[in-house]
């Protein structure tokens, strides 16, 4: 098993994950996770991802709210690759429990992600990049399982 690794250099959240590779992103902007979202897609190596960062339940929340919808461009960009994800279900996500932090709001949304070997199956059907968020339903706020 390889020996854990900094980055050498800013790759902009593209690090391909070649072998089971854990990602400690808590307060990473949604940009940099979608980032490595979407390297890992299109180099069909989601499975090898584990993310413990900020939930992904709670962006695809709040990208579904109204707001956000009409106001894309003032609130960051849209992180399609997540929220094309979590729409599929395909997102495992484990909420991580703030109690045991001495600040408990500074992990308040803390979670630990992973894809399963079958991630691509679960995306038959789901339009490549859609433009508008997903309308806030029992079954589109959380791709928890």
């Amino acid at each position: 098993m390889p020996l854990p690794q900094v980055c050498s250099q800013d790759e902009g959240g593209r690090r391909v994950a070649r072998h089971p590779t854990l990602f400690f992103m808590p307060h990473c902007e949604a940009a940099l996770t979608d980032a490595l979202l979407d390297a890992n897609f299109e180099a069909g190596t989601l499975a090898n991802v584990v993310i413990l960062g900020n939930r992904f339940s709670g962006y695809q929340h709040s990208w579904a709210l109204p707001h956000r919808a009409q106001h894309a461009g003032s609130g960051g960009e849209r992180p399609a690759t997540m929220l094309r994800l979590c729409e599929a279900g395909v997102v495992r996500e484990m909420q991580i429990s703030e109690s045991g932090f001495p600040v408990a709001s500074a992990f308040n949304d803390l979670g630990l992600h992973w894809f399963p070997p079958d991630w691509r199956q679960h995306l038959q059907g789901v339009p490549a990049a859609a433009s508008a968020p997903a309308a806030a339903s029992p079954a589109a706020t959380g791709p928890v399982s």
